[in-house]
């Protein structure tokens, strides 16, 4: 599944929004051409089942965005302590000799 994440943006829609539009097309064409379409009394029922695929999708989506926040948060935390560490190596650096000290302040830099 990490194959999706190295996909360029242009053939991730491709690969992902394009099918379901083709789906929705093509549901569309067979129920109008066979005539399969609801009633107007059928329309209640079809608005309640509207509502309770929106309150999913939006669970479904609350949820996401709980876990990649939690990710970015690691993800946060782990870069702060890195350049804390960073940091305090360059100033631990100060105490060698002239050399070597330029040297790794400059790799510590770079």
């Amino acid at each position: 599944m990490l194959w999706l994440y190295q996909l360029p943006l242009w053939l991730l829609c491709c690969v992902v929004v394009l099918p379901g539009i083709a789906m929705s097309m093509i549901g569309l064409y067979v129920v109008r051409s066979r005539g399969l379409m609801l009633s107007p009394d059928d329309n209640s029922t079809a608005g309640f089942a509207h509502a309770f695929i929106g309150v999913l999708y939006a669970v479904a989506l609350g949820l996401m965005v709980v876990g990649v926040q939690g990710s970015f948060s690691e993800v946060d935390s782990a870069v702060m302590n890195e350049a804390n560490l960073a940091g305090d190596m360059y100033r631990d650096i100060e105490g060698l000799a002239e050399p070597m000290r330029s040297q790794l302040q400059d790799l510590l830099l770079a």
